[in-house]
Protein backbone atom coordinates (compact mmCIF):
# COMPACT_ATOMS: atom_id res chain seq x y z
CA UNK A 1 0.00 0.00 0.00
CA UNK A 2 1.54 3.52 -1.19
CA UNK A 3 1.64 6.59 0.57
CA UNK A 4 0.86 4.88 4.20
CA UNK A 5 2.39 3.39 6.74
CA UNK A 6 -0.72 1.87 8.57
CA UNK A 7 -1.63 -0.47 5.46
CA UNK A 8 -4.10 -2.66 7.60
CA UNK A 9 -6.43 0.85 7.95
CA UNK A 10 -6.92 0.93 4.18
CA UNK A 11 -7.58 -2.66 3.36
CA UNK A 12 -11.17 -2.74 3.60
CA UNK A 13 -13.68 -0.11 2.32
CA UNK A 14 -17.49 0.60 2.84
CA UNK A 15 -19.29 1.23 -0.59
CA UNK A 16 -22.82 2.72 -1.89
CA UNK A 17 -24.79 5.37 -0.88
CA UNK A 18 -24.68 6.27 2.88
CA UNK A 19 -24.29 8.51 5.81
CA UNK A 20 -23.19 8.80 9.24
CA UNK A 21 -24.83 10.71 12.24
CA UNK A 22 -21.94 10.82 14.75
CA UNK A 23 -23.20 11.93 18.24
CA UNK A 24 -21.07 14.87 19.34
CA UNK A 25 -20.73 18.00 21.64
CA UNK A 26 -21.40 21.25 20.19
CA UNK A 27 -18.00 22.42 18.78
CA UNK A 28 -15.35 22.67 16.47
CA UNK A 29 -13.47 19.60 15.00
CA UNK A 30 -11.58 18.52 12.54
CA UNK A 31 -12.68 15.46 9.76
CA UNK A 32 -10.24 13.65 8.13
CA UNK A 33 -11.56 11.12 5.09
CA UNK A 34 -9.08 8.22 4.47
CA UNK A 35 -9.62 6.66 0.80
CA UNK A 36 -7.60 3.88 -0.90
CA UNK A 37 -9.53 2.60 -4.59
CA UNK A 38 -9.34 -1.02 -4.23
CA UNK A 39 -11.56 -2.19 -6.87
CA UNK A 40 -10.99 0.28 -10.12
CA UNK A 41 -7.76 -0.10 -11.50
CA UNK A 42 -6.63 -3.46 -9.21
CA UNK A 43 -9.54 -5.92 -9.62
CA UNK A 44 -12.05 -4.32 -11.89
CA UNK A 45 -9.81 -2.60 -14.62
CA UNK A 46 -10.93 1.24 -15.56
CA UNK A 47 -8.99 4.19 -13.49
CA UNK A 48 -9.50 7.49 -13.52
CA UNK A 49 -13.14 8.75 -13.80
CA UNK A 50 -14.50 4.89 -13.09
CA UNK A 51 -15.69 6.34 -9.70
CA UNK A 52 -16.57 10.25 -9.02
CA UNK A 53 -19.20 10.79 -5.87
CA UNK A 54 -19.80 13.97 -3.11
CA UNK A 55 -19.36 14.04 0.13
CA UNK A 56 -21.55 16.22 2.62
CA UNK A 57 -20.33 17.38 5.93
CA UNK A 58 -23.20 18.93 8.00
CA UNK A 59 -25.01 19.43 5.16
CA UNK A 60 -22.59 20.84 3.08
CA UNK A 61 -21.14 19.84 0.38
CA UNK A 62 -17.32 19.27 0.57
CA UNK A 63 -16.30 16.77 -2.44
CA UNK A 64 -17.43 17.19 -5.61
CA UNK A 65 -17.40 14.27 -8.22
CA UNK A 66 -14.26 13.07 -6.32
CA UNK A 67 -12.40 10.61 -7.81
CA UNK A 68 -9.79 8.65 -5.17
CA UNK A 69 -8.01 6.87 -7.90
CA UNK A 70 -7.07 10.20 -9.91
CA UNK A 71 -6.10 11.74 -6.29
CA UNK A 72 -4.11 9.26 -5.28
CA UNK A 73 -2.35 8.61 -8.31
CA UNK A 74 -3.49 5.26 -8.66
CA UNK A 75 -5.02 2.21 -7.29
CA UNK A 76 -3.98 0.81 -3.84
CA UNK A 77 -2.58 4.25 -2.94
CA UNK A 78 -3.85 5.87 0.38
CA UNK A 79 -4.86 9.53 -0.03
CA UNK A 80 -6.41 11.52 2.87
CA UNK A 81 -9.06 14.42 3.07
CA UNK A 82 -9.38 17.45 5.88
CA UNK A 83 -12.12 19.46 6.75
CA UNK A 84 -12.53 22.02 10.10
CA UNK A 85 -16.39 21.61 10.60
CA UNK A 86 -18.34 23.50 13.33
CA UNK A 87 -21.30 21.54 15.54
CA UNK A 88 -24.01 22.95 16.63
CA UNK A 89 -26.93 20.44 17.16
CA UNK A 90 -24.61 17.71 19.01
CA UNK A 91 -24.71 15.69 15.97
CA UNK A 92 -21.73 15.62 13.39
CA UNK A 93 -23.44 14.85 9.70
CA UNK A 94 -21.53 12.59 7.39
CA UNK A 95 -23.08 11.86 3.79
CA UNK A 96 -21.65 9.91 1.25
CA UNK A 97 -23.71 10.74 -2.23
CA UNK A 98 -23.65 9.56 -5.47
CA UNK A 99 -21.79 11.58 -8.36
CA UNK A 100 -21.39 11.00 -11.82
CA UNK A 101 -19.98 7.23 -12.00
CA UNK A 102 -19.85 4.33 -9.97
CA UNK A 103 -20.73 4.57 -5.97
CA UNK A 104 -19.18 6.16 -3.10
CA UNK A 105 -16.77 4.54 -0.77
CA UNK A 106 -14.14 5.34 2.42
CA UNK A 107 -11.81 3.31 4.01
CA UNK A 108 -11.29 5.30 7.49
CA UNK A 109 -12.89 8.44 9.40
CA UNK A 110 -11.47 10.11 11.92
CA UNK A 111 -12.81 13.19 14.19
CA UNK A 112 -10.55 15.17 16.32
CA UNK A 113 -11.47 18.01 18.58
CA UNK A 114 -9.77 20.83 17.73
CA UNK A 115 -9.63 21.96 21.97
CA UNK A 116 -12.36 21.98 24.22
CA UNK A 117 -16.03 22.26 24.07
CA UNK A 118 -16.94 25.55 25.99
CA UNK A 119 -20.37 25.90 24.13
CA UNK A 120 -22.96 26.09 26.99
CA UNK A 121 -26.54 23.91 25.02
CA UNK A 122 -29.43 26.06 24.03
CA UNK A 123 -33.24 24.89 24.39
CA UNK A 124 -36.70 25.56 22.71
CA UNK A 125 -39.55 25.74 25.23
CA UNK A 126 -42.66 24.30 24.99
CA UNK A 127 -45.14 25.80 25.75
CA UNK A 128 -43.50 28.66 24.18
CA UNK A 129 -42.56 31.73 26.09
CA UNK A 130 -45.94 34.28 26.69
CA UNK A 131 -48.63 31.05 25.24
CA UNK A 132 -51.75 31.74 26.01
CA UNK A 133 -55.06 29.30 26.59
CA UNK A 134 -52.34 26.41 27.56
CA UNK A 135 -54.04 23.43 28.68
CA UNK A 136 -53.89 22.68 32.35
CA UNK A 137 -52.40 19.27 31.86
CA UNK A 138 -49.79 20.53 29.48
CA UNK A 139 -46.54 19.04 30.27
CA UNK A 140 -43.35 20.79 30.37
CA UNK A 141 -40.73 20.49 27.26
CA UNK A 142 -37.04 21.70 26.99
CA UNK A 143 -35.51 20.65 23.44
CA UNK A 144 -31.87 21.00 23.36
CA UNK A 145 -29.94 21.50 20.25
CA UNK A 146 -27.22 18.80 21.71
CA UNK A 147 -27.88 15.69 24.14
CA UNK A 148 -27.58 16.78 27.94
CA UNK A 149 -27.72 15.11 31.53
CA UNK A 150 -28.92 16.26 34.88
CA UNK A 151 -27.15 18.82 37.07
CA UNK A 152 -28.19 20.38 40.21
CA UNK A 153 -30.51 22.76 41.40
CA UNK A 154 -34.52 22.74 41.95
CA UNK A 155 -37.01 23.62 39.73
CA UNK A 156 -39.75 26.30 40.68
CA UNK A 157 -43.26 26.54 38.51
CA UNK A 158 -45.36 29.44 40.07
CA UNK A 159 -48.87 29.44 39.71
CA UNK A 160 -50.54 32.02 41.84
CA UNK A 161 -49.80 31.86 45.55
CA UNK A 162 -48.80 27.94 45.32
CA UNK A 163 -45.42 26.28 43.30
CA UNK A 164 -44.82 22.94 42.44
CA UNK A 165 -40.53 21.89 42.96
CA UNK A 166 -38.64 19.56 41.54
CA UNK A 167 -35.06 18.85 42.38
CA UNK A 168 -33.46 18.03 39.23
CA UNK A 169 -31.08 15.58 40.57
CA UNK A 170 -34.06 12.93 42.04
CA UNK A 171 -37.21 14.04 40.63
CA UNK A 172 -38.97 11.06 38.27
CA UNK A 173 -41.22 13.66 37.04
CA UNK A 174 -38.64 14.96 34.93
CA UNK A 175 -37.65 12.52 32.00
CA UNK A 176 -34.82 12.29 28.95
CA UNK A 177 -35.53 11.23 25.55
CA UNK A 178 -33.58 8.52 24.09
CA UNK A 179 -31.29 10.65 22.46
CA UNK A 180 -30.99 12.68 25.87
CA UNK A 181 -31.94 16.18 23.66
CA UNK A 182 -35.56 16.24 25.30
CA UNK A 183 -36.19 16.88 28.70
CA UNK A 184 -39.74 16.78 29.38
CA UNK A 185 -41.05 17.73 33.44
CA UNK A 186 -44.42 16.20 34.18
CA UNK A 187 -45.76 18.64 36.63
CA UNK A 188 -49.39 18.52 38.59
CA UNK A 189 -52.28 20.28 36.91
CA UNK A 190 -52.17 23.42 36.45
CA UNK A 191 -55.01 25.64 37.89
CA UNK A 192 -57.43 27.45 35.02
CA UNK A 193 -57.06 31.01 33.94
CA UNK A 194 -53.65 31.58 35.90
CA UNK A 195 -50.36 33.18 34.73
CA UNK A 196 -47.31 30.37 35.51
CA UNK A 197 -44.04 31.02 35.87
CA UNK A 198 -41.46 28.57 35.47
CA UNK A 199 -38.07 28.92 36.71
CA UNK A 200 -34.94 26.79 36.09
CA UNK A 201 -31.43 27.44 37.70
CA UNK A 202 -28.17 27.58 35.27
CA UNK A 203 -27.12 24.18 36.06
CA UNK A 204 -29.98 22.38 36.13
CA UNK A 205 -28.57 20.95 33.11
CA UNK A 206 -25.46 20.11 31.49
CA UNK A 207 -24.23 18.92 28.55
CA UNK A 208 -21.71 16.18 27.94
CA UNK A 209 -18.61 18.01 28.58
CA UNK A 210 -20.24 19.78 31.47
CA UNK A 211 -21.21 23.20 30.09
CA UNK A 212 -24.30 24.48 31.63
CA UNK A 213 -27.53 25.17 30.49
CA UNK A 214 -28.32 29.05 31.44
CA UNK A 215 -31.56 28.63 32.96
CA UNK A 216 -35.05 30.34 32.08
CA UNK A 217 -35.02 33.27 34.91
CA UNK A 218 -33.61 36.98 34.40
CA UNK A 219 -33.48 37.74 30.99
CA UNK A 220 -34.73 34.62 29.49
CA UNK A 221 -37.86 33.78 31.23
CA UNK A 222 -40.49 31.02 30.54
CA UNK A 223 -44.04 32.29 31.37
CA UNK A 224 -47.20 31.44 29.96
CA UNK A 225 -51.30 31.57 30.42
CA UNK A 226 -53.57 28.71 31.40
CA UNK A 227 -56.49 28.49 29.87
CA UNK A 228 -59.97 29.32 31.04
CA UNK A 229 -62.50 26.66 31.12
CA UNK A 230 -66.28 27.09 31.87
CA UNK A 231 -68.69 24.53 32.93
CA UNK A 232 -71.29 24.19 30.25
CA UNK A 233 -75.18 25.01 30.50
CA UNK A 234 -77.43 22.21 29.96
CA UNK A 235 -80.21 23.80 27.30
CA UNK A 236 -82.16 20.24 27.98
CA UNK A 237 -82.29 18.24 30.33
CA UNK A 238 -85.42 15.46 29.65
CA UNK A 239 -86.38 12.48 31.67
CA UNK A 240 -86.82 9.96 29.12
CA UNK A 241 -89.42 7.83 30.90
CA UNK A 242 -92.15 10.02 32.04
CA UNK A 243 -93.12 12.75 34.19
CA UNK A 244 -92.78 16.48 34.14
CA UNK A 245 -89.68 18.41 33.04
CA UNK A 246 -88.33 20.18 36.12
CA UNK A 247 -88.70 23.43 36.61
CA UNK A 248 -85.57 25.24 35.27
CA UNK A 249 -86.40 23.58 31.79
CA UNK A 250 -90.08 23.99 31.47
CA UNK A 251 -88.27 27.67 32.04
CA UNK A 252 -85.49 27.53 29.59
CA UNK A 253 -87.89 25.82 26.76
CA UNK A 254 -90.66 29.19 27.24
CA UNK A 255 -87.65 30.96 26.70
CA UNK A 256 -87.11 29.44 23.27
CA UNK A 257 -91.04 29.50 22.56
CA UNK A 258 -91.01 25.45 22.96
CA UNK A 259 -93.95 24.51 24.44
CA UNK A 260 -92.76 21.84 27.83
CA UNK A 261 -96.07 19.74 26.65
CA UNK A 262 -94.53 19.28 23.24
CA UNK A 263 -91.19 18.32 25.19
CA UNK A 264 -92.98 16.08 27.63
CA UNK A 265 -94.42 14.71 24.17
CA UNK A 266 -91.43 13.46 23.21
CA UNK A 267 -90.61 10.40 25.27
CA UNK A 268 -94.00 9.09 25.47
CA UNK A 269 -94.05 9.04 20.94
CA UNK A 270 -90.59 6.87 21.33
CA UNK A 271 -92.11 4.51 24.12
CA UNK A 272 -92.43 0.91 23.28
Amino acid sequence: MANTVDDALYQSERYGAFSYNLPVSSGTYNVVLHFNELYWGNIGGGGAGSRRFHVNIEGQRKLTDYDVFAIAGGAMRAVTENFTVTVTDGTLNIAFVNGSADQPKISAIEVLSTGPDTQAPTASLSPSNGATAVAITESLVLTFNEAVQRGTGTITITQSSTTQTFNVATATAISFSADSKTVTINPADFPNATAIAVSIPAGAFKDLAGNNFSGTSGTTPWSFMTATTSTPTALYRVNAGAGLLPLVVQEASRSMGISPAAIRAVPTAMSR
